[in-house]
């Protein structure tokens, strides 16, 4: 019975971070709604910079591409870390490929 509490709590967080993190998407850093065709700069900038990060590791770590291959997906986001004694804060955004789904899913956390 403990093991299934700790899964249903590992899962419910896993939801409830993920909605959070996909509603963050639409908005500016200054928490403005972004235009139409402002989200799908801000996605193209993103798989932009997904593409060249891979591109990066991979020549650094060739085997890197048989397990992109062989994983259900994968994810690719930047982060920036703040460190303040006991408060840690962090930012990023990212892009997340599911080999099921034929569009790419964008995340942005704050």
């Amino acid at each position: 019975m403990m093991k299934f509490a700790s899964i249903t709590k590992l899962v419910a967080a896993s939801l409830t971070a993920a909605i959070f993190l996909s509603g963050c998407q639409a908005t500016d850093q200054d928490g403005k709604p972004l235009t139409p065709a402002e989200i799908i700069q801000k996605r193209d900038a993103t798989l932009q910079r997904s593409k060249t990060s891979l591109a990066a590791f991979i020549k650094q770590k060739p085997s890197v591409q048989k397990e992109m291959d062989e994983a259900a997906g994968y994810a690719v986001f930047t982060t920036t870390n703040v460190n303040i004694v006991l408060l840690v804060v962090a930012r990023g955004e990212g892009v997340l490929f599911d080999k099921r789904r034929k569009d790419p899913n964008f995340y942005a956390g704050a």
